[in-house]
């Protein structure tokens, strides 16, 4: 599987930053529909967390639709949507951290100017593995 990298010292509970670097490579096109990823021993294991903890993240990405669990046959990648149920989750999400954002005391230009690197930084990924595979 393609590493995925977590932060211990983020206030961030790790199942959702392991779910949040998956949605990434699903995202960015390193995984896709009809992958497997890899089991959970082994991801607990690459990571040094707790089985339960993948387990929980691989459990959320299923209920987004990201992907299908199946007992003894690990988690399977089932496409790059994520269900219209957690639109709002997502919407909620971003109106707390742009709350943040305001009260750590960045300016409007500031907060618009990080929006914009990201989304850079995003189809910038995208592109790339689109140049990668039309090489192969």
């Amino acid at each position: 599987m393609v590493l995925i990298h977590i932060n211990f010292d983020l206030p961030i509970p790790i199942y959702e930053q392991i779910a949040s670097e998956i949605r990434r490579l699903i995202f960015e096109g390193q995984l896709k529909a009809g992958d497997s990823l890899a089991s959970v021993r082994q991801v607990a294991n690459d990571l040094g967390v707790n089985l339960n903890t993948v387990a929980q993240a691989y459990r959320l990405l299923e209920k987004q639709g990201l992907v299908q669990l199946r007992r003894g046959s690990g988690a399977t990648v089932t496409g790059n949507r994520i269900h219209a149920a957690y639109e709002g989750l997502l919407k909620e999400q971003l109106r707390r951290t742009l709350i943040d954002l305001y009260m750590l005391g960045y300016t409007d230009q500031e907060v618009q100017k990080m929006i914009d690197h990201q989304h850079a930084l995003l189809l910038e990924a995208r592109e790339k593995l689109a140049e990668r595979e039309g090489e192969n």
